[in-house]
């Protein structure tokens, strides 16, 4: 089975923002019509305490804002991730210019190998958390090609660069397989539900409808806008490889 998240955050823009608004607003009419029924038993003008939809509100924002807190910080070490593995990948390349053009040569196809199956293959996989084996044999023939080279400062140059590509690697590969747990979509969706449900019993009649609506699109934009960074390597938000290509390019 699919996970709902990474179903949710592969949308495109707009299909996401849509349900982010719409499971708010569904959110608020059920919640509006749990109070109706309250109300038509315990009396047409109860209105409830605010302390209590307060504190569902404020337990609502700390849970949004520790969830939002996790996922730009995984965004920001991902996209950290890529630029380390591009300066790794512009190293060789620096090294390599160096280099007598029939020495480099293997080196250069095997450079060009990597990037094309990381970029063409690995990346789509990452965005299920997955890793292109196929990546890592064009890594290890990179890593071959460089040995290959005749023994020089040059070559050690390069080895380091290819050592400093597979750290850099493994790290994006364990972004991309690691992800926000599902429990904090959970919290957050409960204390929401809560929030939306309290709210109409502490208003009163008039214009409660539209500052109910209002409360419930506010909620449902604050979700999109976190779900929309939620998985670094999926979906329209996501790091782009590009630094990898371009580092890759001949100097």
């Amino acid at each position: 089975m699919r996970d709902p998240i990474v179903f949710v955050t592969s949308l495109p823009l707009p299909a996401m923002a849509a349900l982010c608004l719409g499971t708010t607003l569904l959110l608020a009419l059920a919640g509006a019509m749990v109070a109706r029924g309250l109300r038509a038993r315990l009396g047409r003008d109860m209105v409830l305490a605010v302390p209590p939809v307060g504190f569902c509100g404020v337990l609502f924002s700390l849970v949004t804002a520790f969830l939002a807190a996790n996922v730009w910080d995984d965004t920001g070490t991902a996209r950290r991730a890529v630029a380390a593995e591009a300066a790794a990948l512009r190293s060789l390349n620096t090294a390599l210019t160096v280099l007598p053009a029939d020495e480099a040569a293997p080196v250069w196809a095997a450079l060009s190998a990597y990037v094309a199956e990381v970029v063409g293959a690995e990346w789509p996989a990452m965005s299920g958390g997955a890793a292109d084996p196929a990546a890592g044999r064009r890594l290890a023939e990179l890593r071959r090609a460089v040995r290959a080279l005749p023994s020089s400062s040059d070559q050690l140059r390069a080895l380091h660069a290819v050592d400093s590509i597979t750290e850099d690697r493994d790290h994006r590969l364990i972004l991309a397989w690691e992800h926000t747990s599902p429990l904090k979509w959970l919290a957050v969706l409960v204390m929401g539900s809560l929030f939306l449900t309290l709210l109409p019993l502490s208003l009163a009649a008039r214009g409660r409808g539209v500052a109910l609506a209002l409360t419930a699109l506010c909620m449902g934009t604050i979700l999109f806008t976190v779900a929309a960074y939620d998985r670094p390597f999926t979906g329209p938000q996501s790091v782009s490889p590009r630094p990898l290509l371009d580092a890759a390019v001949p100097e």
